[in-house]
């Protein structure tokens, strides 16, 4: 980065940038990613301004293997859907969570650097990765502010346009099966385990 380069320190513009965007670490990653590379850049280097570490939620029936969030295909692409899946390592497994405001964050693909996002207000709607611009569509409430560690507890998770829920859909415990957004129910098939991503 060009301050980098003239002495900046790294924590002197982490700072800048915090006190720029509040506690919107999700604004910072939106407004690096809309620039570009150097944007992709800056943020490898400013990485201690989000939540450290990434999560492999799962669902976790008590008779199962754990089945992960999993962007399909490893795909990078908007409008790629997202699905449960057996762990593979790869970073299409892993999330990002970045708090906005208010216990709402985005949870962003580590190997896309999209954010899952519901597609629509429609109950059954499997959700899918988008590019994060920071509508009230990619953003799941999870009670999570800026710092705060997720690691080892169990959310539902719900989002804050439509108000339903991450869901796997018909409670399938079969790899591929839909994450898609429900009326809350309290089962299992709601209930997102967020253990620390391996790989």
């Amino acid at each position: 980065m060009a301050f980098q380069q003239i002495g900046v320190p790294v924590q002197t513009i982490e700072a800048a940038l915090t006190n720029a965007f509040g506690d919107g670490q999700a604004a910072i990653y939106n407004l690096m990613t809309s620039i570009g590379s150097a944007g992709s850049g800056a943020l490898d280097a400013l990485a201690s301004v989000f939540n450290s570490g990434a999560y492999s939620p799962s669902a976790h029936p008590w008779y199962s293997v754990p089945l992960l969030w999993d962007v399909s295909n490893a795909s990078t692409a908007d409008g790629a859907p997202v699905l449960q899946w057996t762990w593979n390592g790869g970073h299409n497994q892993q999330w990002y969570v970045l708090p906005t405001d208010s216990g709402f964050a985005e949870l962003v693909n580590r190997n896309s650097g999209k954010c899952l996002a519901a597609p629509g207000y429609g109950a059954g709607q499997q959700l899918i990765q988008v590019a994060c611009t920071g509508n009230p569509g990619q953003q799941w409430y999870l009670g999570v502010y800026p710092g705060q560690s997720l690691t080892g507890q169990t959310k539902a998770v719900w989002n804050r346009a439509t108000g339903l829920y991450a869901d796997v859909s018909g409670a399938s415990t079969t790899a591929g099966a839909a994450i898609d957004q429900w009326y809350y129910n309290g089962d299992w098939n709601q209930q997102w385990y967020f253990g620390p991503a391996v790989g």
